[in-house]
């Protein structure tokens, strides 16, 4: 039986990977929650407890905006990775990404988590 500290939704947003800076790989979005994701991909030249960031858009206004993410890599699958996010303490959060990943998913915001995630 799973113990998850957060509950995990499911999502089916394209990603692009960073390393150090640099585009390396695609991905796409299965599941998020409030401490990490996975995400299916094929890209297979990461270790365990790397640390990677992974794009993706979200609607503003009248554009999407791109948003970063910083994460660990702690699981590896044959379908993809499972990453956890990085930031400094469970009560604040300073990477605005995560933020609206946060926000969406408390419904603190007017949009709905699949909206913020629309493909």
């Amino acid at each position: 039986m799973e113990h998850r500290l957060s509950q995990r939704l499911p999502v089916g947003k394209s990603l692009l990977v960073y390393k150090r800076g640099l585009p390396i790989a695609t991905g796409r979005l299965r599941d998020v929650s409030k401490r990490g994701m996975f995400m299916v991909t094929d890209f297979a030249e990461v270790g365990l407890h790397q640390k990677l960031e992974v794009e993706f858009r979200v609607p503003e206004k009248d554009r999407d905006v791109p948003r970063r993410i910083a994460a660990v890599v702690v699981r590896k699958t044959d379908e993809g990775l499972a990453m956890e996010f990085e930031h400094d303490s469970e009560s604040e959060v300073d990477n605005p990404g995560i933020q609206a990943l946060l926000d969406a998913q408390s419904g603190s915001v007017d949009r709905t988590f699949r909206d913020v995630f629309a493909v």
